[in-house]
């Protein structure tokens, strides 16, 4: 094995020790359809995910949402924080830090009601716990008005990258109304990072992660911050890559699977066909083919209702 297998290997393995998988995945709350698809002429992976449903044959918005609500303070705050919690809890069996950062978790959301926060929140549940790539920048901590929403990427998390480097993964969602809307500004922003060479605004979210990148281990953490640090040789193997939500309402919501053998209807087919090559068009019309990208296309039965569910289960306007 050369050196550059064994060093990609060796990320792949320490970067999904520190991931939250969570006990039941993502397969409770969302149905993938299929596996990932490599679109043409591209390094994008696209996955594809309905809302998943009950019984009754209901979508399990609100359900998703609480599950969301769940992840708050592994979003929000930084890790050695709650470790320093978890170490209290262990000490006094005392939950009082623990709840105090949950409080000061949910505190850091806007309650504009338009806010794209839970589509940042849902992109981190299927990066983190989905992927297994973990968050390494809390921003949300970052907040210094939480009325105001923070300007850069949606997320930042890491994974083993090509050739032995290390890939950053600069976030971006996007939840509205309409598909093609979602999809349009979801690449113009991303591509906004993938571009840069150090003069635009990722300059200052490569200065946040250098100065603000807690991974848990104080000693994984010193390593990966060579990386985002000029100067240092590791900054040479950094590579940028994407991670992208487009969530959008999609009329006529309807189970996307065949009920009697769970097979991919060709309704369904067609659909994903459709929303594969509009997105592969915008990546190339935005000239980022050549970087690898992991997008997200998740219909939903009401963009609207995703937000007002996302309010309600962390009880934003209740406070």
């Amino acid at each position: 094995m050369d050196d550059q297998s064994a060093s990609a290997i060796r990320w792949a393995q320490e970067l999904a020790a520190v991931a939250r998988p969570g006990p039941d995945g993502i397969g409770n709350y969302l149905i993938t359809v299929g596996e990932a698809k490599v679109l043409e002429n591209t390094r994008t992976r696209l996955h594809t995910h309905w809302i998943a449903f009950d019984g009754n044959g209901r979508p399990r918005v609100d359900a998703l949402a609480k599950r969301l609500s769940e992840l708050v303070l592994d979003y929000c705050i930084p890790r050695t924080r709650i470790q320093e919690a978890q170490d209290y809890f262990i000490e006094t069996q005392s939950t009082s830090k623990l709840v105090a950062l949950h409080n000061e978790a949910l505190s850091r959301f806007t309650r504009l009601e338009k806010s794209g926060e839970g589509g940042e929140l849902l992109l981190y549940f299927l990066m983190e716990i989905g992927l297994k790539l973990p968050q390494v920048l809390s921003k949300m901590a970052l907040k210094t008005d939480s009325q105001m929403h923070f300007n850069g990427a949606d997320g930042v998390h890491l994974g083993p990258g090509r050739n032995g480097n290390l890939a950053v993964y600069w976030g971006e969602a996007k939840v509205y109304d309409s598909f093609d809307g979602a999809a349009r500004d979801c690449m113009a922003g991303i591509s906004g990072f993938l571009l840069d060479e150090g003069f635009g605004n990722l300059q200052e979210d490569l200065l946040l992660v250098r100065d603000h990148l807690d991974i848990g281990s104080r000693e994984l953490s010193l390593r990966l911050v060579k990386y985002f640090t000029e100067g240092e040789k590791e900054r040479l193997h950094l590579e940028a890559r994407g991670a992208c939500l487009i969530a959008y309402t999609h009329d006529d919501y309807q189970h996307p699977l065949d009920p009697d053998d769970m097979s991919v209807l060709a309704s369904t087919v067609t659909q994903m066909t459709n929303w594969a090559e509009s997105i592969g068009k915008k990546i190339k019309n935005k000239e980022i083919a050549q970087f690898d990208l992991e997008v997200f296309c998740v219909p939903m039965p009401s963009s609207a209702k995703f937000r007002e569910s996302i309010r309600l289960a962390l009880k934003i306007d209740g406070r």
